[in-house]
Formats: structure tokens, sequence, C-alpha cells
């Protein structure tokens, strides 16, 4: 990040290699000597030099895309070598390991439309939705992979023992249930109803931090952050799982034709075919197990 914002390529080594340098001191303070800082140590000086080689041929922004996406599908790989730091493993969603190659400014793109890809749906299926064309094409294979989506989110689902979240993991077992039975409509009302309560709940905890005074849908929406490239890895899973709510949490007030996507307050305050549809049941559903899931990891 600090390389990318400088215009002299001078400038541009010296940020590196000073990067390089505080990573690898900080690592070997947390050490315990079994070779693998050696590794890392040599991986990140080799890519130094492939860096130099590229600034010699030309400009580098061109191909930065390409080296962010060489480095996530190499990332799971450098975290099984280095099995003293599986705290990394944590900041990948679990659903995704076995695909690193993932398109991942796709993927940010899909979350933002309001698609949850974080805990749910298993990665072949996420694959599709990153392959798919547009949205229509996309809620089409949410209808169409209904049964195992489903299943994915029983799945999750039953990892939920926090006692504070088993009740509204009970329920959302059940709007799951009905989805699988094709109940969309019942399935997506329920699925937005336990959205809403864990909501209640998680804006008390100061999960959209501190909010003050009445604490309303657009106190919660504003507190969620927005996702990009800019994202920190850290905090990377949680925001993905967090931005769907956000865009669940857009605006709608009756009688304004109803959003196409998911929306919570046209879920409740407009029954009707525009709103409740297969495609947004599904979403729902994944919606609120990714939320449930990752509450019960990160205490969201």
């Amino acid at each position: 990040h600090e390389v990318g914002g400088t215009s002299e390529p001078a400038v541009g080594e010296l940020a590196l290699e000073r990067a390089i340098v505080q990573a690898v001191y900080q690592i070997e303070s947390a050490s315990d000597g079994n070779g693998d800082i050696t590794r890392l140590q040599a991986a990140l000086r080799g890519l130094v030099s492939s860096a130099e080689r590229w600034r010699r041929v030309g400009d580098l922004h061109p191909y930065v895309g390409v080296f962010r996406d060489f480095g996530m599908s190499v990332l799971s790989q450098l975290i099984e070598n280095l099995p003293q730091y599986q705290r990394f493993r944590e900041w990948l969603p679990q659903n995704w390991r076995d695909k690193p190659e993932l398109d991942l400014d796709m993927a940010l793109r899909v979350i933002n439309e309001g698609i949850p890809l974080i805990w749910v749906p298993r990665a072949s299926i996420v694959s599709d939705l990153l392959r798919a064309g547009n949205s229509e094409v996309r809620s089409r294979i949410l209808v169409d992979w209904r049964t195992e989506i489903s299943r994915n989110c029983l799945t999750v689902l039953a990892e939920v023992s926090d006692p504070e979240l088993t009740a509204l993991a009970e329920f959302a077992i059940e709007a799951t249930q009905e989805l699988m039975d094709a109940h969309f409509r019942s399935a997506q009302a329920l699925a937005s109803n336990v959205l809403d309560t864990w909501m209640q709940h998680a804006a008390r905890r100061a999960v959209f931090g501190n909010l003050t005074g009445k604490i309303t849908y657009k106190k919660v929406k504003t507190g969620i952050p927005p996702l990009s490239n800019d994202t920190l890895l850290e905090w990377f899973r949680e925001t993905c799982v967090l931005v769907p709510v956000a865009v669940a949490l857009e605006d709608y007030w009756p009688p304004a034709p109803p959003p196409t996507i998911f929306n919570r307050h046209a879920t409740a305050h407009n029954v009707g075919q525009e709103q409740y549809t297969p495609a947004n049941a599904v979403i729902s559903v994944m919606l609120i197990s990714s939320v449930l899931r990752e509450a019960e990891e990160s205490g969201l």
C-alpha cells in the first residue's frame, strides 16, 4: 500500500524494503527458530528482486492486479508452511480455502451487490456466482442450487453454540428448512425477522460502533464499513459478512417500487411478488446463516 502511493521508483523501492524489514523483524520476534523465517525471508527478498526487474521493464501499475491475484493464490500455501501463524488462516473465508484462485475483484463486486459469499455457499457455487455475467444469471444460479445451498446453511448453523445465538440459530434453521422445501415466502419472511433481531442485539453490543440515542436502521447501516481493495485483511471476512446486511438496509419507503434485491424494509412492509422471490429467499437465508456463523466465530 505504501509503495502504491509513490510515483518515484527509488522512493517506492525504499518503502518496500522498509516494509519487508519491519515484517521480518516482527515475525522473527515471535519465531520458534524452526527455519520457517529463513524461507519466508528468502521469499520476500525474491519478491523485491522480481519487482526490481519488472520496474526496469516498465510501469508496474498495470500489473498490480496480477500481483494481488497471485498473492491470493499462494496465501493458503504460505500459511500451511508457517504453522506457528495459524491465526492468519482465520482471515480467509473458510469456504474459499480450497478455491484460492477466486477472482477477488468479482467477489467484492458480488458481495457489494448484496449476495453473501462468506461461510456459505460452498466454494464451487461461489465460483459459479463469480463467473456469472450479471445479476439475473446469479439469481438463477441461487435458485438452481437452492437445495445444496440450504444444506450448506444447515451445516454452518449447526456450528453455532454460543448461548446468546443458539435461539436465533434455531429459527434460522427453520427458515432454511422452509427454503429447502421450496416454501420461499415463509423462508424469506422468517429469515428477515431473525436478521432484524440479531441486528438489535448486535447494536446493543456496539458491533456497529458506539451508537448514541435511539438505534435506527440508518445508524446501523452507517456503522458498517465499506468493502473495497483497501479493506484490511484482518477485517476482510467480517466486513464481507456485514456488507450484504447494509445492502439489505437500503432505504425503502412505500409506495415507491420495491427493490428487486433482498431488502429488509420491503420484506416487512410491502408484501408482493416484486420483493418476495425465490432468489431473495435464498439470499435472506444465506445472509442470516453467514451472519450467525461469523458471530459465533468472532463475536460479531
